[in-house]
């Protein structure tokens, strides 16, 4: 079972965006379920051995 992620996001003037959670200390919070995560590194394809 994975480790649950809580997201607390406020909008451009500063107000929070209120989530569905009920749960103690996430009141408001938005339950993430779902992460997908990539990094790409571009590389010039230049080796210096």
């Amino acid at each position: 079972m994975s480790n649950p992620a809580w997201l607390w996001l406020v909008d451009a003037n500063g107000s929070p965006l209120v989530g569905s959670s009920l749960v103690t200390n996430r009141i408001g919070a938005i339950e993430i379920r779902s992460l997908t995560h990539n990094v790409n590194l571009p590389t010039d394809g230049i080796r210096d051995d």
